[in-house]
C-alpha cells in the first residue's frame, strides 16, 4: 500500500488474531436477575465484582468465583434507588453511584447499605460517564457538557474533568 507521502507500508504486522478464554462464569441467580444494560463492572480489593445494570436499576455483587452475593439498590426515586445510573466508583467506604435523572451521588458501604446521598446544586449540569477515586475526599469525574449531550459539539471535544 502506498500512502500520501509515496512510502510503501505493510500494515500486516498491526493485525493479530486473538481468542477469548472463559475465566469466570457468574452463578445462576434466578429469573429475577439478568443483565439488560450493564454499564460498568468494577472489582474491589477482595476480587468481588460490582456490576451496575441500568435496565435492572441495581448493582449486582459477585465474589471472585462468580457466586452471587447480593444486590444494591432498586428502581425508584427514594433513598438508595435509581432511575438512570451513569457511573460508579469503588471508594474506601464502599462505592459511590451517580444517578443522572435524580442528579445525585449515592454512597453505599460494602454490605450494600446506604451511607448518604449528595444532591447536585440546581445550577450544575453533570453527566459523568466515568468516576475514579483519587484518594482522600477526591473523586475525578469525566463529564459530558450540556452542548455535548445535545450533540452540538463533537464527542472528541466534549469531555471535561473535575474533582468532586
Amino acid at each position: 500500500m502506498v500512502n500520501n507521502f509515496g512510502f510503501t507500508q505493510d500494515h500486516s504486522e498491526l493485525y493479530r488474531e486473538f481468542s477469548f478464554e472463559k475465566n469466570l462464569t457468574l452463578s445462576d441467580i434466578g429469573e429475577d436477575y439478568f443483565f439488560g444494560m450493564p454499564l460498568s463492572v468494577i472489582p474491589d480489593s477482595l476480587g468481588n465484582l460490582y456490576i451496575a445494570d441500568d435496565q435492572q436499576k441495581k448493582i449486582m455483587v459477585f465474589n471472585s468465583k462468580g457466586d452471587f452475593l447480593y444486590s444494591i439498590g432498586r428502581s425508584g426515586k427514594g433513598p438508595g434507588e435509581f432511575t438512570k445510573m451513569t457511573s460508579l466508583a469503588i471508594i474506601p467506604e464502599g462505592l459511590i453511584v451517580f444517578d443522572f435523572f435524580q442528579r445525585r451521588f449515592t454512597k453505599f458501604n460494602f454490605k450494600g447499605e446506604l451511607i448518604e446521598t449528595y444532591l447536585l446544586p440546581k445550577d450544575v449540569y453533570m453527566q459523568p460517564d466515568y468516576l475514579l477515586y483519587m484518594g482522600g475526599e477526591k473523586i475525578l469525574s469525566f463529564n459530558r457538557s450540556i452542548q455535548g449531550s445535545r450533540n452540538q459539539i463533537p464527542p472528541e471535544k466534549d469531555f471535561l474533568m473535575q474533582e468532586l
